[in-house]
């Protein structure tokens, strides 16, 4: 697996790196409300992905990894893919003219359409196991979207226009890649599809789509209610705030895509209840050490990544930090699930963890406002969480029901404390007990790395 983290790092690391590189470019030139408008533009994308494709792409891995026929599946995936982007393209019209971005009609549907299928041949390029390539890929793409948020945002001076225009064109080139280096027999075969294989397939998929709609629910419908009952001032200010955490999603990111394929790998293997479990452990201890530093240094990275408008974010960060951590320890059990092809559980659980985030949301958010919405992302996640653990085989869920609960407990009490008190000395005593629970995983680096230099 770290093989896959490494590459999956160079990917990832390339194209997080250019969010916080355009951040402070974003947010200076912007403003609150075209920065509010520019998020609901990729929350949309985001929410009509899985319901447009049937999340057809995550068939498309978890039947491609070791079939003989793996064209079978793209071709597939082709096929419904189409038929949900045309119903995508007669129903979104009015639902632009909703979020007040109907002057973006027809750059929203080419986006949407260039990363459905770019998601699609990257799925199947992951499951013929060449995760080299999709790291390359993500490497130039990251690279064409910062030169060319410099042309048109910098030079042109576009503003909004430009951010989405430099999407756009980086979209199309990653994409041309991707279909250079696929089996061209695809878009020349003339059997007709393999019906069972397609059932199978979508029996696979359709569960995911509402755990992929409560995911995000759980993750985005705070600000989507913060632009119904406030402003998209308002929904701008908590879009940045929700930028600083990313830097934690970025690890996590490039965890899940490394541990969904090697999840799947290791299913059948007959230790991997214990594999399961050390890596949770690990991980935990990891999302924990790397989240409080990140806090306890977030005013200044706040103040080099923000305008001057945005810096109110930077009292809704922590929170939304600690959402990412328990939203990570979901998405890892998750990813189990998913092996063991029991999408269902994904659904029922996602369903309640994104239940009683709308519902809180929706009654405090008018009442507290941002605060309340940073705080209820946290409590959701935790809830998700829990709920999920207790899904997991028993012997798993013994094993790491209580495992790190002081560090957790002393986390909870960091992310409280750095929120609403920021005494320095209390800060620090308490990071310095996170970093004496952490010693575990300080072990497993040295043992790793003698390994490595053996």
């Amino acid at each position: 697996m770290f093989k896959n983290i490494g590459l999956f790092t160079v990917s990832s690391f390339s194209i997080k790196l250019v969010a916080f590189i355009l951040l402070p470019l974003h947010t200076r030139v912007l403003g609150l409300s075209d920065f509010g408008k520019y998020d609901i533009f990729l929350l949309l994308i985001a929410f009509f992905m899985p319901i447009f494709t049937l999340a057809i792409y995550e068939s498309v891995l978890r039947f491609t990894i070791g079939k003989s026929s793996p064209n079978e599946v793209l071709e597939i995936a082709h096929k419904i893919f189409l038929k949900g982007f045309l119903l995508l393209i007669i129903l979104f019209y009015p639902i632009s003219l909703y979020f007040d971005i109907s002057s973006f009609y027809g750059l929203f549907l080419i986006i949407f359409f260039l990363q459905a299928l770019q998601r699609i041949y990257q799925e199947h390029t992951k499951g013929l196991g060449n995760i080299k390539l999709v790291a390359i890929i993500g490497f130039v793409q990251s690279l064409v979207l910062l030169l060319l948020n410099y042309l048109f945002v910098i030079k042109i001076e576009l503003q909004l226009e430009g951010v989405l225009y430099a999407i756009l064109i980086s979209n199309i080139i990653s994409l041309s890649i991707y279909i250079y280096n696929i089996d061209k027999n695809i878009f020349l075969s003339k059997k007709p599809i393999n019906s069972d294989l397609e059932k199978e397939m979508l029996k696979f998929s359709l569960p995911i789509i509402p755990n992929n709609l409560a995911w995000w629910f759980n993750n985005f419908s705070s600000r989507i209610i913060i632009q119904q009952f406030l402003t998209y001032a308002e929904m701008g200010l908590f879009a940045a705030a929700s930028r600083i955490p990313a830097l934690a999603t970025f690890f996590q990111g490039i965890f899940i895509q490394a541990w969904q394929y090697s999840a799947i790998k290791e299913y059948d293997s007959k230790d991997k209840n214990e594999y399961y479990k050390e890596v949770y452990k690990l991980y935990t201890i990891f999302l924990i050490l790397f989240s409080s530093t990140l806090i306890l240094f977030i005013d200044k990275i706040a103040n080099a990544l923000f305008g001057t408008d945005f810096l109110e974010a930077l009292y809704y960060i922590p929170f939304l930090i600690s959402s990412v951590v328990f939203s990570a320890l979901s998405g890892y059990i998750g990813q189990i699930f998913i092996a063991s092809k029991e999408t269902k559980i994904l659904f029922k659980s996602s369903l309640i963890g994104a239940i009683v985030n709308v519902v809180l949301n929706v009654i405090f958010i008018p009442i507290y406002g941002l605060f309340a919405a940073s705080i209820i992302s946290a409590i959701s996640a935790i809830v998700l969480w829990r709920y999920r653990l207790s899904f997991c085989d028993k012997s798993f869920y013994k094993s790491i029901k209580y495992s790190n609960i002081i560090l957790h407990i002393i986390f909870i009490t960091f992310v409280i404390y750095s929120t609403f008190f920021k005494e320095i000395t209390v800060l620090l005593f308490l990071y310095s007990l996170i970093l004496f629970f952490s010693k575990n995983l300080f072990f497993k680096i040295i043992q790793l790395w003698k390994y490595i230099i053996k």
